[in-house]
């Protein structure tokens, strides 16, 4: 059982690569790629065993929640972004996604001050979120 924990994880950080890659490059993430990345996330539960309808449906609601956001705010957080976050629910469940979330908001944030204070990104200019993600997913294997 402790192999597909393992393989788990490392197909989600290399999800995680990849679309930081992309979001990064391109300012987007493909919504095939994200669906294969649900896909795969589902195919490995059923695998391990540790689906539940309830368990899914408790990880998927932060992408949800945001998804929500984005369609309030006309998209200022990005449709890509908030299904990656469905992505990483569907692959950790609710409570480390709200984690990973968090962390993630903690490092694009810093960035972002960071980012402003040194004249390289105006206020409202737009950020690649999905590399925050993957550094959130590293933080939370590190506290895991």
């Amino acid at each position: 059982m402790e192999i597909y924990r393992i393989l788990s994880e490392v197909v989600l950080l290399l999800f995680l690569f990849a679309a930081a890659f992309m979001d990064f490059r391109s300012g987007q993430l493909s919504l095939w790629f994200l669906l294969g990345a649900m896909a795969a996330g589902l195919l490995l539960r059923i695998i391990v065993g540790s689906i539940s309808i309830k368990s899914l449906l408790l990880g998927i609601i932060p992408g949800a929640v945001l998804f929500l956001i984005a369609l309030l705010t006309k998209q200022a957080i990005g449709y890509g972004d908030c299904l990656l976050l469905v992505v990483t629910g569907i692959f950790l469940g609710l409570t480390f996604t709200i984690l990973l979330f968090l962390i993630s908001l903690l490092f694009a944030g810093a960035a972002s001050i960071l980012l402003l204070a040194m004249k390289k990104r105006k206020r409202k200019e737009a950020l690649a979120f999905a590399p925050f993600i993957l550094a959130g997913y590293v933080g939370v294997l590190l506290l895991s």
